[in-house]
């Protein structure tokens, strides 16, 4: 038995409350659709999309097995953009158990992330799941103390919901795993077995740092991460969508993580390859299997 996780920053509904052109919107849905039936996810989180998006999206899915449930929230200014979407029969949310996190301790206010707790239908184990969608780095820089902060506190989050159960992060942290963000405060490494001896979190995605190889006449997509954006000056693709494990889903007691099962899904993947073009991020899977 197997549980596959998929993430996406669908880019359809910006933060400031701006919503993309209909035409993107629809290529979306037609994406996201696709993405079910070649993909089999179990669980999907979504960032940079609207209510009215997921009530579109219902339409979607609805007739693939599937639901979605809001994870949209306002506190303040800190506004929370996403949305799960998820296998009916299959899985099961904790509706009771959805909290929106935010840190009030300093001057601004910062959005940390959704937290929700699944389990199988069939199965009594449950995973806490956090979703993050951080500020861009036009917001808020580089290896700024706020995002530094964003770690540390996102990791006090991971310690608490580790007490009762595992812990699978996922998110646009619009930061690389070597980040000071995540690897310093949160606390992610790249090493499985340190993980693992050590009680940190895991983050299989260091090696997706560098992607396929190709010529670059040959006029194929290389990919090196999961944001295409090329005015930085010094590289074209950063890898800030990843999914991360506590490190109790290491040790092979019920869920265990598949290597093997870890990826960015490339366009080819997501239907007509001229109109996915429109999207600057590219989704990202992994899959724990069942193991007792």
């Amino acid at each position: 038995m197997e549980l596959r996780l998929l993430w996406w920053n669908a880019g359809i509904f910006s933060g400031r409350g701006l919503a993309a052109a209909d035409s993107k919107r629809t290529t979306a849905m037609s994406i996201l659709g696709e993405l079910i039936r070649s993909q089999q996810p179990d669980l999907i989180g979504l960032c940079e999309i609207s209510v009215e998006d997921v009530a579109a999206l219902e339409l979607v899915v609805t007739d693939l097995g599937y639901g979605v449930r809001s994870l949209h929230g306002q506190d303040g200014q800190v506004r929370f953009d996403m949305c799960v979407v998820y296998r009916i029969g299959r899985l099961r949310l904790a509706e009771e158990m959805i909290v929106h996190h935010v840190d009030r301790s300093r001057d601004k206010a910062l959005r940390l992330g959704v937290g929700i707790v699944i389990s199988f239908e069939a199965e009594k184990d449950e995973l806490a799941v956090v979703l993050s969608h951080w500020p861009s780095r036009l917001r808020m820089h580089d290896g700024s103390h706020e995002r530094v902060y964003l770690g540390s506190k996102l990791l006090e989050i991971v310690s608490a919901l580790r007490l009762e159960r595992p812990v699978v992060l996922m998110g646009d942290y619009n930061d690389e795993p070597y980040s000071d963000s995540i690897f310093c405060h949160l606390g992610a490494v790249r090493d499985s077995s340190l993980a693992l001896a050590n009680g940190k979190i895991y983050n299989p995605f260091w090696k997706h740092l560098s992607g396929p190889w190709s010529r670059p006449f040959t006029g194929l997509p290389i990919r090196h991460g999961t944001l295409r954006y090329g005015s930085a000056g010094n590289q074209t693709w950063w890898l800030f969508d990843q999914i991360m494990f506590s490190h109790e889903l290491l040790t092979g007691d019920s869920w265990v993580l598949d290597e093997s099962c870890v990826g960015v899904i490339p366009w080819s993947d997501m239907g007509d390859q001229q109109n996915v073009a429109v999207f600057d991020h590219l989704p990202v899977i992994a899959q724990l299997n069942w193991s007792v």
